[in-house]
């Protein structure tokens, strides 16, 4: 503050103190931590116990008391997993203060998988106490995908893991341990592609699906079935995965299903006169 009087200039610093202090706070799922704040009046001295302060936190609104000789009040957490912001609003001075909460869920290291169909990647969880640290081997956890449920029990170090041997699609798998849940995308990728077809009547033209193996490679020497009009043909893939068919059907259009070990996918071959 700068004051001038009888042409001298004095400046002196003036420090506001809050009357609302809290600190942010990050904690697991439904543990014991809690938020605190410290309330004074405008004259510093620590509001007196019972006197009611108020706390807003995702939008809900809680009244509060001041428990013992030091202002202070306390807010349970009982929030999903997430990032919220609380505000601390002291009833007497009008002032109110701010921090984050974050909520960390008990299932945590779990990531949205894209996978082609039938590799061997997993799905993984790791489950944490309530102190953060992992769980030991046993916990049991809940999964969910495609609507069907499955359990499995953690490892040593607290890992739980899902096999994925689903059809290429997408799917959303959930986990669930206590009352915590936890959600993924699932991308099945799969190990055949095609292209639907056109060609005319004995015209020379061939029906080529190509193979990939787990790893988006050309996969060579593997049998790979097709089916059309009702009669099946095995071909074996060359260097670059290709199998190959020829087509010597009437005119007409035909569903051709191309399969390899349980993967199936159809096109459609159209055939001029």
């Amino acid at each position: 503050v700068t004051v001038i009087m009888d042409n001298k200039t004095f400046t002196s610093e003036v420090n506001i103190l809050p009357t609302v202090n809290g600190s942010d706070v990050v904690k697991v799922f439904r543990n014991g931590t809690h938020y605190f704040a410290t309330f004074h009046d405008c004259e510093g001295n620590y509001l007196k116990e019972g006197t009611e302060v108020i706390f807003n936190i995702n939008g809900v609104m809680y009244d509060r008391m001041i428990s013992g000789d030091k202002g202070l009040a306390k807010l349970n957490i009982n929030l999903e997993q997430g990032e919220y912001i609380i505000t601390a609003i002291n009833t007497v001075t009008g002032e109110n203060a701010a921090n984050k909460i974050t909520v960390i869920p008990k299932l945590i290291e779990n990531r949205d998988i894209v996978k082609y169909y039938r590799n061997e990647t997993q799905y993984t969880v790791k489950v944490i106490r309530d102190d953060g640290k992992a769980v030991g081997a046993g916990e049991i956890v809940k999964f969910n995908i495609n609507g069907v449920f499955y359990t499995r029990s953690t490892n040593e170090s607290g890992i739980v893991k899902l096999n994925l041997n689903l059809q290429p699609g997408d799917y959303v798998v959930t986990a669930e341990y206590g009352n915590c849940k936890i959600s993924n995308n699932v991308k099945i990728l799969s190990v055949l592609s095609a292209s639907d077809m056109s060609m005319k009547y004995r015209d020379g033209s061939k029906f080529t699906a190509k193979l990939v193996d787990g790893e988006g490679r050309s996969y060579a020497g593997q049998t790979v079935q097709f089916n059309i009009n009702g009669v099946m043909y095995n071909r074996v893939t060359d260097s670059s995965g290709q199998a190959k068919l020829n087509i010597n059907l009437m005119a007409g259009e035909y569903i051709i299903t191309s399969s390899y070990n349980g993967s199936n996918i159809a096109n459609t071959i159209a055939i001029a006169a």
